[in-house]
């Protein structure tokens, strides 16, 4: 009776998790569809969507702590890549001129890539891993690297050697791990929108 009761009890904390997941997946997907319809309909201009999310980076990074390194340069020059495109009438792909961000262990060619350890501080990869290969070929707008447990090897993204990441809903708690960087910045996003590209939408 009793692993009836703990089996059942963990198939519905699984089955829990997997809506949850799935809540989280489509709040992000339909961000990113959005996004794409208002650089596609020209209500926002790629480089003023950058810049805005830059803004919220450079406000909010200093509590939060989740990114360890912002590419900011490289940032605005794919966002201008992308509305030379849309300015030329082309289509965008789907995540094309979408702001995005890497965890500090995507292997970046030219960008410092420490995995949030003090024994890799410096070192600059000579290769892009395959995920921002192929992310940079749709052109992605990479704003930086986020934090992240030590080698990934934690779960509340306070062992990194930088600085601990803070939840954002309440910076006296963790955001969790080891992605804690790529986490807290999600729940400000939607603030970040230029209101009079949102109208009518």
């Amino acid at each position: 009776r009793y692993k009836r009761s703990f089996k059942m009890l963990a198939a519905e904390k699984t089955g829990i998790s997997r809506c949850i997941k799935a809540d989280r997946e489509e709040a992000m997907t339909g961000m990113i569809e959005k996004l794409n319809s208002l650089l596609q309909k020209k209500k926002i201009s790629c480089i003023e969507l950058t810049r805005a999310y830059l803004n919220g980076i450079a406000r909010d990074n200093g509590v939060l702590n989740a990114y360890v390194r912002v590419t900011e340069e490289r940032a605005l020059e794919t966002a201008a890549v992308v509305d030379h495109k849309l300015a030329a009438g082309q289509i965008l792909s789907p995540l094309e001129g979408i702001p995005m961000t890497l965890k500090d262990n995507i292997s970046t060619r030219g960008v410092e890539t420490t995995c949030c350890s003090k024994i890799l501080q410096g070192y600059t990869p000579i290769y892009d891993a395959s995920v921002w290969q192929t992310l940079k070929r749709r052109n992605a707008v990479l704003l930086g690297k986020t934090n992240m447990d030590e080698f990934a090897m934690g779960s509340s993204c306070e062992t990194s050697y930088f600085k601990k990441t803070k939840n954002p809903w309440d910076p006296a708690y963790v955001p969790g791990g080891s992605s804690g960087g790529s986490a807290a910045p999600r729940v400000r996003i939607s603030s970040l929108i230029p209101s009079r590209a949102c109208q009518g939408y």
